[in-house]
């Protein structure tokens, strides 16, 4: 009989501790939410030159700059450049966890900007289209941007938009060179969070 009276006891100080731990703060993720992302190349003033930059791109989110919350798989895309309306989606919204992020990263690998004849760059005009490749001999560029903090919740979709401010990098050099190195082409995007 004291073996039952035990058990009896045991088994209501157990369900007692498991009541106690289901008040408090939820342990992990508390919600999700909507993001997307886009890549655009928005014309600069004066700028007289066209084409397209290919590449497997890549976006991801972090709340630290050290663990990243991946967006998608790697996905090929092809943005015109020097254009005011076009956007490329890397991905359509996403559903990621939710929480507050303050670093954003833009992962484009085989990335290759073909400029089109008849661009000009200063006094000379292009003959023939051209090809530059885009982060040196990988043809890889993994650019991390701090934000201002930004929300993805339940009722906060993100929109990121990188812009690759392509006219900071393609010039003579470039085309002269067929390549552009890696400081150059991170140190050109910038993203704005909306």
């Amino acid at each position: 009989m004291g073996f039952k009276y035990l058990l009896k006891d045991g088994i209501v100080v157990v369900a007692a501790v498991g009541l106690f731990g289901c008040g408090g703060d939820p342990v992990g993720p508390q919600w999700s939410g909507e993001i997307q992302a886009l890549i655009t190349d928005i014309p600069a003033p004066g700028s007289a030159f066209t084409g397209t930059m290919s590449a497997n791109a890549s976006v991801s989110v972090s709340t630290d700059s050290t663990t990243w919350v991946e967006l998608g798989s790697a996905s090929a895309v092809s943005v015109v450049l020097q254009s005011a309306t076009d956007t490329t989606n890397v991905y359509g919204a996403k559903i990621i966890t939710g929480d507050e992020y303050s670093y954003v990263r833009l992962s484009l690998s085989n990335a290759v900007v073909l400029v089109n004849s008849g661009s000009t760059f200063g006094n000379v005009t292009l003959v023939g289209d051209r090809n530059i490749i885009l982060g040196g001999a990988d043809s890889a560029l993994v650019v991390d941007l701090m934000v201002a903090p930004f929300v993805v919740n339940d009722s906060t979709p993100a929109v990121l938009e990188f812009d690759l401010n392509s006219q900071a990098y393609i010039n003579r050099a470039a085309l002269l060179a067929g390549v552009v190195d890696d400081a150059t082409g991170v140190g050109a995007v910038v993203v704005v969070v909306n």
